[in-house]
């Protein structure tokens, strides 16, 4: 009898992955049933598509289904250990249930995991990928968020793991900290420096921003509507060169300059009110400026990856890896290293990376086959393709027919 893990990611990039045993058989990002870029939404119908393979789940898993960003005054919060499940329960996941539910669909066994967002990420790289073995590197804006007492708020940013088909080992962690959530009590040094020491492996912890929340800053500022016009500010800055705009890090570092991007995620035009109103040209010069700072920062961390643990392979996962002009320079400054790019490397892959975990977790001696293609889904014959498209013309023939 076969044995179904169904994943749900239910934050901005949703998405559902299903597996039979260790194959992947149905993911699908909720934008494509929505027309809604980078959408929360998860519906009915959405869920309905696993009921075409399977009225029982042995293990559901929900991730980014939290009700208040980890918030130690929420009811659901049991815990705040790094890398350990907070919550218990989640006002989003007993909803999830219930479509579950209304779709005839019975779980056998709920688990709500808020607390492995990298993790996820490198999950869906490294066992899609046939490697043996890799480091990998996971960088986006901001990953799983940490509320500590005293109103110490910590996200991941960055983060390096080695993984065999056997382990799972976390290396380092960059952890973005936000000093307006302090509640007027400052860095207060004692208090981080106690909850650095309770990461089990090497942190930074730092209120400068990383280079996904620098590339997210810029982007908005130069007049993009979102962090998720990012692949358009890449264009951008094909169209730019050296100049004498401030610069965005300290000196010969990776460290964001403090001078040009406040900790709230904005340019400070306070210190640079020349960049309130920035010509089309500065705007180039500007993206030209962070995609360099980005291409530093990636080669700085393959290496600072490899001193930790050597390794001919390389999986690169998290927002930041869609930067292809990024991906093409590690690949040419490291030759020799077999790169493989997390498949749907935004958000939307976090479903995908839950399932294989826990399944990984629940099946130690699994070892998944190589990913493919990214049609994960029900196949179709060139005559049911066929038919579809005629039923289409005939409908769009008859003007009656037509959806309003």
């Amino acid at each position: 009898m076969s044995y179904y893990t169904l994943a749900i990611s239910s934050n901005h990039d949703s998405s559902i992955c299903l597996l039979e045993d260790s194959k992947i058989v149905y993911m699908t990002p909720c934008e494509r049933s929505h027309r809604e870029k980078h959408t929360a939404k998860i519906s009915l119908s959405d869920i309905k598509r696993i009921a075409e393979y399977t009225s029982t789940i042995d293990l559901l898993v929900g991730v980014n289904v939290w009700d208040d960003i980890n918030n130690i005054r929420s009811p659901a919060f049991t815990g705040r250990v790094p890398q350990v499940n907070g919550f218990k329960r989640s006002e989003r996941m007993e909803h999830l249930k219930q479509l579950l539910q209304e779709a005839q669909i019975n779980c056998k066994r709920t688990v709500i995991d808020n607390s492995q967002h990298h993790l996820n990420h490198a999950a869906a790289g490294f066992y899609c990928s046939g490697f043996e073995d890799a480091l990998c590197l996971i960088i986006d804006g901001v990953g799983t968020t940490w509320m500590w007492d005293r109103g110490v708020v910590l996200s991941e940013t960055t983060s390096i793991f080695h993984m065999t088909n056997h382990s799972v080992d976390t290396l380092y962690k960059h952890l973005f900290f936000r000093s307006a959530a302090t509640s007027g009590f400052g860095w207060d040094l004692f208090a981080l420096e106690r909850i650095q020491k309770t990461y089990p492996y090497k942190t930074d912890i730092s209120s400068h921003l990383d280079i996904g929340k620098m590339y997210g800053t810029i982007t908005r500022h130069i007049g993009f509507q979102s962090s998720h016009n990012a692949g358009k500010l890449m264009g951008l800055s094909a169209y730019g060169g050296p100049n004498d705009l401030p610069p965005l890090l300290v000196g010969d570092t990776i460290i964001s300059d403090a001078n040009f991007f406040k900790n709230d995620s904005q340019i400070d035009t306070f210190m640079y009110p020349e960049l309130n109103s920035l010509s089309e040209k500065q705007k180039q010069n500007l993206a030209y400026n962070v995609q360099k700072a980005l291409e530093k920062v990636f080669v700085t961390r393959v290496k600072q990856a490899l001193d930790m643990r050597p390794s001919n392979n390389l999986i690169l996962g998290g927002g930041c890896a869609l930067n292809i002009l990024g991906n093409s320079l590690i690949k040419k400054t490291f030759p020799n290293l077999n790169i493989y790019v997390e498949p749907i490397a935004a958000d939307s892959s976090q479903s995908l990376g839950a399932a294989l975990y826990y399944y990984k977790r629940q099946f130690p001696e699994t070892k998944f086959s190589k990913l493919k293609n990214l049609y994960l889904g029900p196949e179709y014959s060139t005559m049911d393709i066929k038919d579809k498209l005629l039923k289409l013309v005939e409908q769009y023939n008859n003007e009656s027919n037509l959806p309003v």
